[in-house]
């Protein structure tokens, strides 16, 4: 019996019981979280016992908690802000809501008021390692590596049965330039735990951005052996096989990954885009419109990037507009799916029936909702420049900088932006300098600089 069908029984012993229904719905949302089921069949059941507990009790703190998870997941951030802030109002030494509410505001490029939420749910919760974990990221993100890296280590040596605990750190040991104690921090938690997936993929992506395909590709296989059903884990085998041009191995591990995942609709895009790399286009496009037929899932917001790639590469510009738009009416408040969208509509541009001026209006729109979200000021600064807009995006990427000192990525955009958009060659070369001073191995600030 899993612990869901606990939570059940314990709702079918006690109708009236809140805590049951609360527990049930996190329940629901963690299968859906986990990759189990997908959100189509988890989400309903979720919402539906969200709803029966805050009926039964509306100040129940763990049903409001689950009702601003589903609200962030639908993309409405400010009506889930506004329901962890209830939470806060009735209960504020709840350190879950105050982590959450720093997940939130971090999500949307408010990093200092994130780490603020960070700090108060550590001196409220100090023994939790999860909150610890998304401490160190929060210190990382407004330039203190020093400490996020001390919090990282502690974080290990008081959890050292905690799965992420060895990534976080080997991220903060890289965030100073110490990659090969990143790297031997990550081997060391996978021979304790030969069989974590987590760990795994974490190594792998870790040898990948520091040059070492080779040993990247022979640690996934491995555990692609070790854990064969596993979809995600075969989905990036596919992904890095095909980034060394083995296409037909790549092929087959993405045919294997739609036979571990066949309702989902992202696998379908893997396996589109894995066969046009073969040359066999009509076999892509049944795959594509396989995907469109089952539809987005909103269980994993990335999802939609392998069926909307796919179908720009298949030649598909409509249909990849037209996917995109179901996505951001699955989720209308999410800054993400707006900027993402808003971006979609200049590539498409040359072949849709829309023109470029469409995606500078989804641009505004999303900046209403928020206007220092990381991800939409990349792709606006982005559009604007290649709309020759020059002064514009780089008034943007300055903004970004100016706005996460502490981001190598920030950084490395505005040395780019330098580079390519202003061809000022002293102010790009100092842009990555200043990345790679907080990322010594990002790839794209090495690049910029062998450029230069």
């Amino acid at each position: 019996m899993c612990i869901r069908d606990r939570f059940e029984r314990a709702v079918e012993l006690d109708p009236g019981f809140a805590a049951a229904h609360a527990a049930l719905a996190s329940a629901h949302g963690r299968m859906v979280a986990f990759g189990y089921v997908p959100a189509s069949r988890g989400g309903p059941p979720a919402r539906e016992s969200v709803a029966r507990a805050l009926e039964i009790d509306p100040d129940n703190a763990d049903a409001l908690m689950g009702r601003a998870i589903i609200e962030w997941q639908d993309g409405d951030v400010r009506r889930a802000r506004r329901t962890l802030d209830r939470v806060l109002e009735l209960y504020p030494s709840h350190a879950d809501a105050h982590a959450s509410l720093g997940r939130l505001y971090a999500s949307q490029g408010y990093e200092s008021r994130a780490l603020e939420q960070f700090e108060r749910a550590a001196e409220l919760d100090p023994l939790s390692a999860d909150i610890a974990a998304q401490l160190v990221t929060a210190l990382a993100d407004v330039g203190r590596d020093r400490e996020s890296l001390e919090q990282a280590a502690n974080l290990l040596e008081l959890h050292p049965d905690f799965e992420p605990a060895a990534g976080v750190l080997s991220q903060a040991l890289r965030r100073v330039g110490r990659i090969d104690e990143a790297v031997e921090t990550l081997r060391q938690a996978l021979r304790r735990d030969p069989r974590s997936i987590f760990t795994a993929e974490a190594l792998a992506w870790t040898l990948l951005q520091t040059g070492r395909e080779d040993e990247a590709l022979a640690q996934i296989e491995e555990a692609a052996a070790l854990t064969p059903d596993d979809f995600p884990i075969q989905g990036t085998r596919s992904l890095m096989l095909r980034g060394q041009a083995r296409f037909a191995e790549a092929l087959a591990a993405a045919r294997e990954v739609v036979r571990l995942a066949p309702e989902n609709a992202g696998p379908r895009g893997l396996l589109a885009d894995a066969l046009l790399a073969v040359g066999d286009t009509a076999g892509a496009n049944a795959q594509l419109d396989t995907a469109l037929a089952l539809g987005y899932d909103a269980s994993d917001v990335f999802v939609s990037d392998d069926v909307i790639d796919a179908l720009l590469d298949a030649g598909r510009a409509e249909d990849a507009v037209d996917y995109s738009r179901r996505v951001l009416e699955q989720r209308p408040g999410s800054v993400f799916e707006q900027g993402r969208h808003a971006r979609l509509l200049f590539e498409a541009s040359p072949w849709a029936e829309h023109g470029p001026e469409a995606a500078l209006t989804a641009f505004e729109e999303a900046r209403r909702l928020s206007p220092r979200e990381d991800h939409l000021l990349e792709r606006y600064g982005r559009t604007l420049r290649e709309l020759g807009r020059t002064d514009e995006s780089l008034a943007t990427f300055e903004a970004l900088a100016a706005d996460q000192p502490g981001a190598a990525e920030a950084h490395t955009l505005l040395g780019w932006e330098h580079l390519v958009g202003q061809r000022d060659l002293e102010a790009a070369e100092a842009a990555f300098r200043r990345a790679l001073a907080l990322d010594p191995a990002r790839h794209a600030a090495l690049w910029g600089l062998s450029r230069i």
